[in-house]
């Protein structure tokens, strides 16, 4: 089972990404990254107490957040 998540997570990255990178539904497709990142920090980092990867994820949410909240900028696929 964990390999078939772990597939999930690769193509929804890659997949996401890309969406994010050509600026096609930019708030709709921050919402799996965002959700990738804070699943990772509650089951990856916390219980390892790693400070820097928890610092990592926080700044990676935020960064997503100010994409999502802002928009794609003036190269919008959107026709706006």
């Amino acid at each position: 089972f964990s390999i078939f998540l772990g597939w999930v997570v690769l193509i929804s990255e890659i997949v996401f990404g890309v969406l994010l990178i050509l600026g096609w539904k930019v708030k709709y497709s921050v919402i799996p990254l965002f959700a990738i990142l804070v699943i990772a920090m509650f089951f990856v980092a916390v219980p390892k107490k790693d400070v820097n990867l928890i610092l990592f994820l926080i700044v990676s949410m935020a960064g997503l957040l100010n994409i999502a909240l802002s928009g794609s900028g003036i190269r919008d696929r959107n026709g706006r």
